[in-house]
């Protein structure tokens, strides 16, 4: 007679939920399979009362769980415990609710993939307790990065499990390196080198980007960094109350505070307005392209955190001459 596990997940982390699953289940003589479409839980429970004469244990995989409706009162009984020859893996995407009985829920083993959080402590936590499970230690630069590199649990698992590979400790430049492909890593730079004031390599950052990307997510891009940026320049004694207000990623935060720094409040009202407006701009048609960004770029790397709001014309009314 059959165990059953019942596997709730969806998205990209239900085939990593299944594959560690499965890795637990199965031994070395296992045999895994496929359910046949349309069964129906009267079907599947007789085919699967026992295993083969020779098989040491057979595992059966029924992918769209929710189509066997709901289970039988008269099946509960056939529901065995984990040491069953044969295991029915049931997938669902979410909790099937009355269509497992409370009876049928005592005998069944529930396996359910915990949601990447979109902010604040528990994201980081999520991220070091699959790092824990891969054997790994993330330094906080590393964490911190790959926090705001990634937003698929399942893409952010497999860059924790390549990660594994290195040793026991990972550092920022290594989840540069390995992780961020050439458009992410370009990206990533060019922020970080616009935060910094270090207007050599962010310019040349801005060149690969125009080559290689369309312009509205470099845009994007640079209004979530720089938002957090003025934001923190506008309310620089209250810094913890903004970050937690505006649920600010730790690495995103940390840069956004050097530009606070580097730039100051004028520079910064004049460029967040100027990114909108280019924003704005593209999607309507009447946008200058790269050329509006790169004007908008050099205006800020132009700017000292001193210098008031004299002097320098926004990038926008000299991209409108």
């Amino acid at each position: 007679m059959p165990h059953v596990v019942l596997l709730v997940s969806s998205g990209s982390g239900r085939r990593r939920l299944l594959e560690e699953t499965l890795a637990r289940l199965a031994g070395p003589d296992s045999e895994v399979l496929s359910s046949r479409e349309g069964e129906t839980w009267v079907s599947l429970l007789a085919d699967n009362l026992s295993g083969g004469l020779f098989d040491e244990r057979r595992i059966v995989v029924v992918d769209g769980a929710q189509e066997l409706g709901p289970l039988p009162p008269a099946c509960v009984a056939l529901l065995e415990p984990p040491e069953a020859s044969t295991t029915l893996v049931l997938l669902y995407e979410q909790d099937p609710g009355k269509a497992l009985p409370p009876e049928a829920r005592e005998r069944i083993v529930r396996v359910e993939s915990r949601p990447l959080p979109r902010f604040g402590r528990e994201r980081l936590d999520w991220i070091e307790g699959i790092a824990r499970e891969e054997g790994v230690r993330l330094e906080p630069g590393a964490l911190a990065l790959l926090s705001e590199a990634f937003e698929d649990p399942g893409e952010l698992a497999m860059e924790v499990r390549k990660l594994a590979l290195l040793g026991e400790t990972v550092g920022e430049e290594q989840v540069r390196a390995l992780c961020l492909g050439d458009g992410s890593r370009l990206l990533v730079q060019f922020l970080d080198h616009l935060c910094r004031g270090q207007a050599v390599p962010a310019l040349a950052c801005l060149e690969g980007l125009r080559r290689r990307d369309e312009v509205i997510p470099v845009l994007a891009a640079l209004h979530n960094r720089f938002r957090l940026a003025w934001w923190g320049a506008r309310f620089p004694r209250r810094s913890g109350q903004v970050e937690r207000f505006l649920k600010a990623r730790p690495y995103a935060w940390k840069l956004a505070q050097q530009a606070g720094a580097r730039y100051g409040l004028a520079a910064l009202t004049r460029f967040t307005g100027d990114l909108i407006g280019l924003n704005l701009q593209e999607k309507t048609g009447q946008g200058t392209g790269w050329a509006g960004v790169e004007l908008a770029v050099q205006g800020l790397l132009r700017a000292r955190k001193n210098e008031g709001s004299r002097g320098h014309p926004s990038s926008m009314a000299a991209v409108r001459r």
